[in-house]
């Protein structure tokens, strides 16, 4: 047999003894030698749409192989293979959408679906057929040897096929090893679809993730301070202009960030990286020297105080952060952080999780803090005037006495923005870049749920194995937060329980 990639720069020849050769046209000269081989003898090679794989087939086996690249260079390999117990007839030649037929010699007839790891038996065939040919898309003749022939419709096995290869990994034609990769369509004749749901539930949660990691801490720390420590005049001022932030529409916020704030992330990234690390190190220092000067904080005008004295340290340690990360990125070998990240394997692109989370976080802090505010505020002050009155610190008071009673509030403040991260559509849209992945390098652009039902929802045909598994992705959104939103109730609901008063 002789055939040509789907690039038309390999000349593919395949001899019944099990040889093979791959000859280079587009070298100079022509016909170089790229690879050769043996694999197992056999009667028949079938092309298989796509021109990326070729199907052998032997007395009672099918083996599928397929052309990759390994190292830059082209080579046949294995792909998979079925075994057929009471021996081949006849095999029909690959469908459009990648099935055939196999009659055995006994006359059943089988089926394959190319990416599946068996064949599936047509009892409804008889075990008197001598051929079957296709006659459209899982539609299907069968002659027998009195002459006749009858005409089947295969129902179910496509949707079976695909169920497996949602959440499990799947060796695809062209690729080295089994993976989760998203591609349903192409352009292409014979593409093989790739529609595995991984990718897009591993970049939701991924940004949804560091969204809540950016959020939390600045969303509850402002909800604790002006929910308890700020008086009512005050609290009544800043609450309404934090949660004013709730009505920015995401989509102006996005194009901003997608404009004009993801080149300049990536042109300063290791002063961000600097600034990023050396706000914990003073959080973490406040909280030492909190606990080292226990008659800090007696009077609650200290308290209050806190914001206008830290702001200005905080911007101090942020810029000394980024000077120190520009000072370590100079003494890298190449001068650079991204040449030194992509020597190592770590790509870094202008859209990433990062952006996304940044971004998120900031659509996700009214919500969060609006209720964790609310939650703090309505615990009743007597416990809190108490413990004052017996000695205790206004802080200390709210740790021991305010927080416990406040913290389901706060969890499920913390639960309902996970969850309006994950539901989030125009953000994920604009500034994740839309490529799948399963990898957890934050510098990498992602695809989630939301965005890819809004991108390929309406394009994709009614009634199509596409436009299913996207309505399959769109109930795996409800459950995922559904889930999250119950699970936030019941801690609530159990701490609750826990601190009520007896």
């Amino acid at each position: 047999m002789a055939s040509v990639d789907s690039a038309g720069q390999q000349l593919i020849l395949m001899f019944r003894s099990g040889a093979y050769w791959l000859l280079d046209v587009t070298a100079s000269p022509a016909f170089q030698t790229s690879d050769n081989g043996n694999f197992v003898p056999h009667r028949r090679a079938l092309v298989v749409p796509g021109l990326q794989s070729w199907v052998l087939v032997t007395e009672n086996t099918l083996e599928q192989v397929h052309l990759v690249f390994e190292g830059g260079r082209p080579s046949l390999r294995r792909l998979r293979g079925i075994e057929i117990s009471d021996g081949i007839r006849h095999v029909s030649e690959v469908s459009r959408d990648r099935q055939l037929l196999v009659t055995t010699r006994s006359g059943n007839v089988y089926h394959w679906r190319l990416g599946g790891t068996e064949a599936t038996l047509l009892s409804a065939v008889g075990a008197r057929a001598v051929a079957a040919s296709w006659l459209g898309a899982s539609v299907f003749r069968a002659e027998y040897d009195e002459g006749a022939s009858r005409r089947f419709e295969i129902e179910g096995q496509s949707r079976k096929h695909v169920a497996q290869r949602l959440f499990m990994p799947t060796h695809h034609e062209g690729y080295q090893a089994a993976g989760y990769y998203w591609q349903p369509s192409a352009t292409s004749d014979g593409f093989e679809s790739k529609v595995s749901l991984v990718p897009l539930l591993a970049g939701t949660l991924k940004a949804a993730l560091v969204a809540l990691l950016l959020a939390i801490p600045v969303a509850v720390g402002a909800a604790i301070f002006v929910g308890y420590f700020l008086p009512n005049r005050r609290r009544e001022q800043i609450k309404p202009l934090i949660e004013v932030i709730a009505s920015f529409p995401t989509v102006v916020v996005a194009g901003l960030a997608a404009v004009w704030l993801a080149p300049r992330l990536i042109d300063s990234l290791p002063e961000m990286i600097g600034a990023a690390l050396a706000i914990p190190v003073a959080g973490l220092l406040a909280f030492i020297f909190l606990r080292a000067a226990p008659s800090w904080g007696r009077n609650i005008g200290e308290i209050r105080a806190l914001p206008v004295r830290l702001i200005p340290l905080l911007l101090f340690l942020a810029l000394t952060g980024a000077g120190m990360g520009h000072l370590l990125e100079s003494q890298l070998p190449d001068g650079s952080l991204l040449v030194w990240l992509a020597q190592r394997g770590i790509a870094v692109q202008q859209l990433n999780s990062v952006l996304v989370g940044l971004i998120l976080g900031f659509a996700i802090i009214p919500t969060i803090f609006s209720l964790a505010e609310e939650a703090v505020y309505e615990v009743p002050r007597i416990g809190a005037a108490g413990s004052i009155a017996l000695g205790a610190t206004p802080w200390r008071s709210f740790w021991d006495v305010v927080l416990p009673i406040a913290a389901p509030g706060i969890i499920s403040a913390i639960m309902l923005g996970f969850g309006r991260a994950i539901g989030e559509t125009m953000i994920f849209l604009l500034v994740s870049g839309n490529a799948p992945g399963t990898d957890w390098n934050l510098f990498a652009s992602v695809r989630s749920l939301s965005a890819t039902l809004a991108i390929e929802l309406p394009e994709a045909a009614v009634g199509s194995m596409h436009f299913r598994i996207l309505f399959l992705g769109a109930l795996l959104l409800f459950g995922l937060t559904f889930i999250v939103n119950t699970l936030g109730h019941l801690i609530r609901r159990r701490m609750q329980s826990r601190y009520r008063p007896q």
